[in-house]
């Protein structure tokens, strides 16, 4: 249990992650791969269980892993496929204005 809470935990921080072109490619990639274990889980769970109640509640994993990490999968991808992400080559305007500032000698020498 511990192991799973630690996967959680860690999913909710890289969603909330702001990150480059290439590192959302990853994530996308990343969120997809445990997408696809959960259904598999899903599945297994489904094919074990002997009640009605216990059927119905085997898709229940899927459907918390889409309602908690499924927004970001969706929104990756219509932000990478419309090119609203930056390359890992662009530099942000902040960056370049704070190191303006930091090599400004100081008044007081």
């Amino acid at each position: 249990m511990g192991a799973l809470g630690t996967l959680i935990i860690e999913l909710f921080a890289l969603c909330f992650k702001k990150l480059n072109k290439e590192q959302t490619k990853k994530r996308i990639i990343i969120l997809g791969v445990i997408g696809i274990i959960a259904l598999f889980i899903s599945i297994i769970f489904f094919a074990v269980s002997e009640t009605k109640t216990d059927r119905e509640a085997a898709w229940m994993f899927l459907w918390f892993y889409l309602l908690f990490f499924g927004w970001r999968l969706v929104t990756d991808i219509v932000l990478y496929l419309r090119g609203k992400l930056k390359d890992n080559n662009e530099t942000d305007d902040k960056t370049d204005t704070t190191e303006k500032h930091s090599e400004k000698k100081p008044i007081w020498k």
